[in-house]
């Protein structure tokens, strides 16, 4: 049985996001507000990422939730590629 293995440079998807997260209004309003710790829920990373609570916000543009689905799914050790 053949394994269709996914390789997706994390960088690229990371920047992908970022640049995502500035597209979605709500999440760039987001980015500006945190600029202060009043709400440690959401924060962000050196990269300019949004986290909630320790994980990344992925905003539902193109096929980002997808690419990060597959990221984690097709992973090697998860033992169940696609």
């Amino acid at each position: 049985m053949a394994r269709k293995e996914t390789i997706i440079d994390t960088e690229v998807l990371h920047s992908n996001i970022k640049v995502a997260t500035l597209q979605v209004p709500e999440y760039a309003q987001l980015l500006n507000l945190i600029q202060s710790p009043s709400n440690p829920c959401w924060t962000t990373n050196t990269k300019g990422l949004l986290y909630w609570e320790g994980y990344i916000v992925v905003p539902d543009l193109d096929d980002l939730q997808l690419q990060v689905l597959h990221l984690k799914h097709n992973y090697i050790l998860a033992g169940h590629l696609d």
